[in-house]
Order: C-alpha cells, then sequence, then structure tokens
C-alpha cells in the first residue's frame, strides 16, 4: 500500500512525513527542484485521499562518518528543500536533525544502530519523540 492509500483507510488526524535518505537524499542530491516536485505530489496525494489530516514534515536525518555514499550536505540541502516546502503550503517542519548529530555535524554514536552510518538506534527514536513533543503548541495551531 501506498502511504496515500493508508491514509484512506486509517485518516489519522496527524501525519508525521519523514523520507529516508535514498529517496530523500541520493535520488535527488543534484536536483532539489525535483524533490521539491515530488516531495508535493506525496503531499498532494494523502491529503486527496485524507484531507482532514495535518500534515507534519520532519526533517531527514543525519548520518554518521561511515555513510559511504551519502553525506551530510546532502541531508541538509534536502532539508532546507523540505523545509521549504513546509513554509510554502503552512505546515510545521519539525527539525530532528540538529537533535541527531554529535559536535561535529554526525549521526551521535549513540543514535547510530548500524556499521554503515545510516541506520538508526532505540535510543535515536527516543530522542525524535522527545523532539517532536516539543513541536506540540506548534502543530496545535496549525491543526
Amino acid at each position: 500500500m501506498t502511504i496515500a492509500e493508508v491514509a484512506a483507510r486509517i485518516k489519522p488526524q496527524r501525519l508525521v512525513i519523514t523520507l529516508g535518505i535514498d529517496y530523500g537524499v541520493y535520488y535527488y542530491r543534484n536536483d532539489q527542484d525535483s524533490l521539491a516536485f515530488y516531495y508535493e505530489k506525496l503531499l498532494d496525494a494523502i491529503l486527496e485521499k485524507s484531507p482532514s489530516t495535518t500534515l507534519i514534515l520532519q526533517s531527514v536525518f543525519p548520518v554518521g562518518r561511515e555513510s559511504a555514499a551519502i553525506t551530510n550536505e546532502m541531508v541538509d540541502k534536502a532539508n532546507e528543500t523540505i523545509a521549504a516546502v513546509a513554509e510554502r503550503r503552512g505546515l510545521v517542519f519539525v527539525d530532528a536533525n540538529r537533535i541527531l548529530k554529535d559536535s561535529d555535524g554526525f549521526l551521535a554514536k549513540e543514535y547510530c544502530y548500524s556499521a554503515d552510518g545510516i541506520h538508526l538506534s532505540a535510543a535515536a527514536y527516543g530522542a525524535i519523540f522527545e523532539n517532536l513533543k516539543n513541536y506540540e503548541q506548534e502543530i496545535t495551531r496549525k491543526t
């Protein structure tokens, strides 16, 4: 099922959209206009199936030093694009990227589950959830 089909079935009050690094970063690393186009197409498809759902756009997560093909510069560019889409549409943009980075700008070791530097640990998901709660007032205002 596509995410739009799931939204049609469940009709969630709120839905947090978080792209993975493959789709959200690597494929469009040199073409931010296409990323914005397809991201907005995804949002439109979801809202067509579930128009009362409030969409919350969350940043793509950072990668660790070990990441071979994807850099945090790519991640940051994608996040700038997603933040711009959120602003254009009047949606909340949740920046989880900043809380997951270490002092050198990489995915912090305690948040990395795998040797490739891209898979998150349970601690990372806990931090992401806690960060999301920090946006509760802003999200509620947009609902």
